[in-house]
């Protein structure tokens, strides 16, 4: 079968991951504006692994601008591991090249690049109080991940068989009482629709970083918002698990 020739456009929706702008006006705005680098990373043959890699790898080149207090090496290099990190995603779908086995090294990778930002950056300022926010802040965002990975494997057990006989992939919003109403209350929606980038931990959550070597008591800031973020979304999972029964 002849492969599906794209054609270059500015922006265009197709390839990008509907999932998660549907509902994110932010992450729609940074997946529009990488979405041409994408096109000439896939003009190019750029594997989504390669591109994860070259995420991972500006990572360690903008920790090293902090270890050199550089904060315009860290930004450059920071800009281009968001960059990278999201076209793998978009230049996989364009290549009918996504994950197929459960190794999620997109994921890991953000995991490993969230943390030692975090913790770079506390190098950088060497003040105990940050020193403390830092760890609270990296201990809860992987807690956090670890509970999300058991909501995602709760939802698709308890995923309707007869919904997945028709190969619908399974909602949110079938586990979840307050994420039905919510979705069933139109002007409720909206709203909820607007404010859900400031509340929620995704790929838009990384320009955070962007400014917290320009000053001490935004890092301040910034730890504590993403303390607050990662609480929430915490207890969110465990009260879905905690009223989950075990299979």
């Amino acid at each position: 079968m002849k492969e599906k020739l794209i054609k270059f456009k500015l922006y265009s929706e197709e390839y990008l991951n509907r999932e998660a702008i549907n509902h994110n006006f932010v992450l729609k705005v940074m997946y529009g504006c990488s979405y041409p680098f994408s096109y000439f990373f896939y003009k190019l043959n750029l594997s989504p692994n390669l591109l994860t890699w070259l995420s991972i790898i500006s990572c360690a080149l903008a920790c090293y601008g902090l270890l050199v207090k550089s904060v315009e090496i860290f930004i450059l290099f920071w800009l281009l591991s968001i960059l990278f990190d999201f076209c793998d995603g978009t230049v996989a779908r364009m290549t009918k090249n996504e994950r197929k086995s459960l190794l999620r090294f997109d994921h890991y990778s953000d995991i490993c690049k969230f943390s030692s930002v975090i913790l770079f950056i506390a190098i950088n300022y060497d003040n105990t109080i940050y020193w403390i926010l830092s760890f609270t802040c990296s201990f809860m965002y992987l807690f956090y991940t670890v509970l999300d990975h058991d909501v995602v494997l709760q939802v698709f057990n308890n995923f309707d068989k007869n919904k997945n006989e028709k190969n619908e992939k399974p909602k949110l919003r079938d586990n979840f009482k307050f994420i039905k109403f919510i979705t069933n209350n139109e002007s409720l929606f909206n709203l909820v629709k607007l404010l859900m980038p400031f509340f929620i931990i995704n790929g838009h959550t990384l320009l955070i970083f962007l400014f917290m070597p320009l000053s001490i008591n935004f890092a301040y800031f910034a730890l504590v918002y993403l303390i607050m973020l990662t609480f929430i979304g915490i207890n969110l999972r465990l009260g879905v698990l905690s009223s989950s029964l075990k299979k």
